[in-house]
This record gives structure tokens, sequence and C-alpha cells, in this order.
């Protein structure tokens, strides 16, 4: 009979993290997907992609920042536990009709795009 060289709460303390991170790092992929896709005119559209914790931002973003600058603001998603309520918004007036097909540069949009791939995103984050 074979022996159990790991406590089994150990082994499921594990398997809960390596899914929580797998979800997180997945939720990162969407996130970062729908940045990378919209449309860059002047940058705002791009630049005003926020995440909320607990809370949808309601602010407007006047400054033009680089993509390395918004993506960085997205991080806290790879560190707030699951259960925590994360709200992705892009609140300028005109993100609905870039989403449905205004822009030559997103004729698909971006978050439909990302959202379908979700699964896949979770499938390559459970390999890394």
């Amino acid at each position: 009979m074979a022996n159990w060289s790991i406590p089994l709460h150990e082994l499921a303390d594990t398997a809960i993290n390596d899914l929580e991170t797998t979800v997180r790092k997945g939720v990162f992929a969407v996130m970062t997907d729908i940045i990378k896709a919209s449309p860059v005119d002047t940058g705002i559209f791009r630049s005003n992609w926020q995440l909320g914790v607990m809370g949808k931002p309601n602010s407007v973003i006047e400054e033009v920042r680089n993509e390395s600058d918004v993506l960085d603001s997205i991080k806290p998603v790879l560190t707030e536990p699951l259960g925590t309520t994360w709200h992705f918004v892009n609140n300028l007036p005109y993100a609905n009709r870039l989403e449905f097909g205004y822009s030559d540069q997103a004729p698909t949009g971006m978050v439909r795009n990302a959202v379908k791939n979700f699964e896949n995103y979770l499938k390559k984050s459970a390999l890394k």
C-alpha cells in the first residue's frame, strides 16, 4: 500500500492556491488583451481603462498614459484574494460605440473578443 508523503490538507491548500493563481492570471490576461486591442487615436481611450477593487471607478483620466502604465494600473488583480469584486471600466462616453464597431482599428470590439477567449486564458495560465 502506498504512503502519502504530503498531508492531504497541504495538498488541498496547494491546489486552492494554484486555482486562485490561475484565475488571477486569466483575468489579468483578459484585461491586458482589452487594453492592447483598444483603438488608439489620441491615446485617451486606452488610457482610460481603470481597475476598481471593491468599487467602480467613476473618473475619466485626462492625461495620456503609455501602455505600460495602463497595464501596471491593473496589476492589483494579481494580488487581491478571490471573492474580491473587480470593476474593469472605461468611463469615456464613446466607449460603447468603440466596442460595437465604430473604429476600424477594433471593428469587432475589444471586450467581447477577450471575454470569448477567457477559457483559453485560463488554460494557458494553468500551464505556466
